[in-house]
Parts: structure tokens; sequence; C-alpha cells
């Protein structure tokens, strides 16, 4: 098959929907399929800001990356894109099999276009909770929040099929209108993660974390509840003294909770590292090989794949009862706390810091749920999906 991804979000930004259209698209091409990926061009401060090369991805012959003009838009991420949607692409000589979108904007409206105009079938995929999304929109009132939502269900009903990372999200929408078909496919998880080439505390000394290593990965901004997570850990290290908290990743708060970790004395238990992208991504394996336990306070998860690359390693993981999070954080593979209750979310990592045999319990757990979510399962998943779209011709 010939199959085109359109999206907004792509290497180099630091994202979670990045690094899942990534992986997909890349087994698809091993499997023998043409994929072409219709992203933004990012500037040369973009890829500065994820620590990589300026320069284009080299991914095999079967893959094609399409970089689409756009302009710097600001988001959580520090490297939003956007792209204005063009009609004449929709009347190049190009010609799909299948197109799956990854955006409602920029992108999103150009896949529906050339769909429209090549009589292409067109499925798509919501990474986002939309109330979310227009919460921390640069541009946010009632009457602007009234009309995102609005497109945003136009959009989606015009579309063969919808999937989202998560059953809460494809609920959400059928509950603020969606009346086209929806299913939940996970994500895939990067097989990096799966992988381990030292004993987790060879990697500790060597990468000189803390005895009882809590760790944080993604974006550091208000909507991934940082700051509860700062202030949770806080409380937990006034009662464990060996213990120490690593965030990975980048964002507009980083800066923040840098200078509030110097202010509380906990600058040399606070490790800020990352991003880490392209070549420098087997140390992200490592670092997350070397914790003990993955925490997050946000409440805006359509699913998280730190959270699920956390399980991959196998181990527990700690987070909000918030959104999509109690879907795949159960009982037998970590525990939750109340949104935005820091002393809840500190008591968490207490009992699992005392508790070794518990700990490994829910961290083996997590590793065999997280084995299902293979980058070979989920492309399983989608190839099914793609040829049971196909115009009758096609097939």
């Amino acid at each position: 098959m010939k199959i085109a991804f359109f999206a907004d979000n792509f290497y180099p930004e630091l994202s979670g929907i990045a690094d899942s259209i990534l992986l997909t698209g890349v087994e698809l091409a091993r499997r023998g399929h043409e994929i072409h990926y219709f992203v933004p061009k990012y500037s040369k401060k973009d890829y500065k800001t994820s620590l990589v090369e300026y320069k284009e991805l080299e991914l095999g012959d079967n893959v094609k990356i399409h970089r689409l003009p756009s302009f710097k838009y600001p988001t959580p991420t520090m490297q939003g894109r956007l792209v204005l949607p063009n009609i004449f692409r929709g009347l190049s000589g190009k010609k799909f099999d299948i197109i799956h979108t990854h955006s409602f904007f920029g992108p999103g409206l150009d896949a529906l276009l050339f769909a429209r105009i090549k009589n292409i079938p067109i499925i798509g995929t919501n990474h986002t909770i939309i109330k979310e999304f227009v919460r921390y929109s640069p541009i946010h009132n009632n009457l602007v929040d009234r009309a995102t939502l609005g497109y945003v269900k136009w959009y989606y009903n015009r579309l063969a099929l919808v999937s989202t990372p998560s059953n809460f999200l494809a609920k959400d929408m059928r509950e603020n209108g969606l009346q086209t078909s929806a299913v939940a496919v996970s994500n895939p998880i990067d097989p990096g993660f799966s992988n381990f080439s030292k004993s987790r505390e060879a990697l500790k000394k060597e990468l000189g974390l803390s005895a009882f290593t809590v760790l944080h990965a993604g974006r550091i901004s208000a909507e991934k509840g940082v700051e509860t997570l700062f202030k949770g850990f806080l409380d937990f290290a006034k009662k464990v003294p060996e213990a120490g908290l690593v965030i990975v990743g980048q964002g507009a708060l980083r800066s923040v909770l840098e200078k509030e970790s110097r202010a509380t004395g906990l600058e040399k238990r606070v490790k800020f590292l990352g991003p880490y992208l392209g070549e420098n991504k087997k140390k992200l394996y490592e670092i997350f090989q070397a914790s003990d336990v993955f925490a997050t306070a946000s409440t805006s998860e359509s699913q998280c794949m730190s959270m699920l690359q956390a399980m991959a390693v196998g181990i527990p993981v700690i987070g909000a009862r918030a959104a999509a999070l109690p879907e795949y954080i159960t009982s037998d593979r970590g525990l939750l706390f109340t949104s935005g209750n820091a002393e809840e979310l500190a008591k968490s990592l207490l009992v699992l810091e005392k508790d070794v045999s518990f700990r490994e319990k829910l961290g083996k757990s997590a590793k065999s749920f997280a084995e299902t979510l293979s980058v070979g399962a989920i492309a399983n998943v989608w190839e099914n999906i793609y040829n049971d779209n196909l115009r009758p011709s096609q097939k």
C-alpha cells in the first residue's frame, strides 16, 4: 500500500505523537508499504531545542518525508509549527491508497482536501483531549473555545474512521458529537526501552542516580502537572534522604522548576536531563532502565507514552486519577492519586520505596502489559484497519 501520514507534530519536535507516528510508519515501511509523511518544516532553532543536528532523517527507500512550509506557533513544546492548507497539493500527481491524518488543523485540513480531490479513503487519529487543547491554547476565551470544539467535531465527522489512543478519549469524543465510528488503538512502544544492556544498579552507578530514583519524562509544562509532581517529591524527599528525582525533557516550566529546586536546596537531588532524540536516544533508554518508579501528575493525558515506556522497562507507575491514566494504571501496574494532591502523591512514593517486593510485583505486571503494545503488534492493527477502509476497487 501507499500510505500518506499528515501531522503537525514530527521530528525534531519533542512529542509522544511524533514518536508514535515515526515508529509506526517505519515498521510499515519495513513490511514493504510505501510511506509518505506530510509534516511541518522546522527551524534550526527547533532542532537545537531538541539537541539534534539540523538534517533530515534517513529512513530507507520506502519512506518519503515531505516538509511543508510552516510558521512558528506558541505551544508548550516551544517548537510548535503552523501549516497553512494548500489546495494545490491535492491537484498534484501524487496518488495514495489511503490517507491517515494525525491533525485536525493545518496538515489535517490539507489531508481532507487531498482526499476529497483525489477520492482517497481517509481515516484519522485524535491524540488530544480537545477541551484540554483549547484550555491551553494561546487564544483562550468562550467564543474561541466554542468555535474550536465545533470545528473539531465537524472535521472528524468527515472521516471514514477515527482512532484514539484510549477508550476514555473515544468516549469523550462521542459525548461531544462524534458520529463517525471510533476505535481505540494504542500508540506503539519503542523497542529500545525493552532491551536491557546492563543491570539497573550498574546503570544507576554509571549515571550518578540516587539509590531510589523517581523518574518523570515528557513536556515540562502546566498541563503535565509538573508543579504538583515537584511538590509531591519535595514532601517525599524530606522522609527519604536517599531519594532523587530525574526530570527528562524540555518545556516552558523547566527553568521555573530548576530555580525552585535550587531555592529548596534540592539541586543535588533533582536532575534535569535531556531531551534525547535521534543518536542520543540510547541515553534515554538507560535513564528509564536505571529508575525505580515513574510518576506523572498530568491531568490532560489521552494515554501518556512516557508512562508506557516506563512500564516497558519493568518499573511501576504512579499517576493522577484523571483523563485516560486510570485506564492504563490499573492496580496491578501502579498507584493512582487524586489530581492535584501533592501530599497523596508523596504517600504513594513512600509506599513503593518501602515495599520492594510490591514494587517489583507491579513492575513485572506492567512489563507484561507493555509487551502487548509492541511496534509489530500495533502495526498489525493498522494494516487491518487500512485494508478494511480501502475502496472496493483497491482490494
